[in-house]
């Protein structure tokens, strides 16, 4: 659900901004506001990649999701808000994407590395294929729904990506997971 609700985001995101920045400017100046968005989410995805990693591997992953799934219901809201009231400052939009960006790049090790703890070994190849596909799924219906979301407004958009977001927290919170499979030092034995 985090997935989908991420991409129907990038979706709205990007519509937005390009319609924010073509109030004032060109199709070139709308397409090139678009790029920089995805250089605002790209660049904290970069510099934080090998420390998230780090602190995937050390802390509880869980949480970790939870906190990132957090930030992006809290980035979700903050889009809605924009929308919603008709700002056309483009530098909060970039501000929220970036922060959006840092917490994605905190939720894909701990979702990837995640995935051992929730299901038996034996079990293990197929919950991986499972999740694959629904990352796949994810990347190909969101957009969709994204797109047509966004037909009717942005701040819908933005509202149902908040409300997939505030769903993967709940479900988060309800694995049930031992307590020597949250054990951080779990990788020193």
């Amino acid at each position: 659900m985090g997935n989908l609700a991420a991409q129907i985001e990038a979706i709205a995101l990007a519509w937005h901004i390009y319609s924010v920045a073509r109030l004032t400017g060109t199709v070139a100046e709308g397409a090139f506001a678009v790029g920089m968005l995805g250089l605002a989410q790209f660049l904290p995805m970069f510099v934080l990649a090998l420390f998230a990693g780090a602190v995937a591997d050390r802390h509880d992953r869980r949480l970790i999701m939870v906190l990132c799934m957090g930030g992006e219901l809290a980035s979700a809201a903050a889009l809605y808000a924009l929308a919603a009231t008709g700002m056309t400052a483009l530098w909060p939009i970039y501000l929220i994407a970036a922060a959006f960006g840092a917490a994605r790049a905190f939720y894909s090790p701990a979702s990837s590395a995640l995935g051992p703890a929730l299901v038996p070994r034996a079990m293990l190849p197929r919950a991986i294929a499972m999740n694959s596909l629904s990352w796949q799924l994810a990347s190909v219906i969101g957009p969709a729904i994204g797109g047509l979301l966004v037909a009717g407004s942005a701040s819908l958009a933005f509202g149902v990506a908040g409300g997939l977001f505030f769903a993967s927290i709940l479900l988060l919170f309800s694995f049930g997971l031992a307590a020597a499979e949250l054990d951080p030092g779990r990788l020193e034995h």
